[in-house]
């Protein structure tokens, strides 16, 4: 079954401004971190090292020590402890692109995507 549902395209996230912006520190050079990949504080395991690594092009999280993985909207909740539709609007401010219609199955989950309230 074919519908349309608004999407919202997180491909164009700035993810280095919303770490900016939520005072996160971040490490994009240096011991263990891959080109392509910023490392962080686990959001999820509280370990002391930055082992959680965002991937600067798919948004998706990997922590190296709890093994927690997801969406950046994910990550953006729980280290800005912010209910879905907040975190989704906190996202909204650090793209450089727009919203827009996908048409997709129902039971598809596009991982660089996040579903509109």
């Amino acid at each position: 079954m074919e519908e349309k549902k608004r999407r919202l395209d997180i491909r164009s996230l700035d993810v280095i401004a919303l770490l900016n912006h939520l005072g996160i520190s971040y490490s994009l050079s240096g011991k263990n971190v891959t080109q392509g990949w910023v490392e962080v504080n686990c959001a999820f395991c509280y370990d002391a090292g930055n082992h959680l690594g965002i991937n600067l092009t798919s948004k998706m999280f990997s922590c190296w020590i709890c093994r927690e993985s997801g969406s950046i909207l994910k990550f953006v909740q729980r280290a800005a402890g912010l209910n879905k539709k907040d975190a989704i609007r906190l996202i909204k401010k650090f793209l450089t692109g727009k919203v827009v219609e996908y048409e997709y199955q129902s039971s598809s989950n596009k991982r660089d995507d996040v579903t509109l309230p």
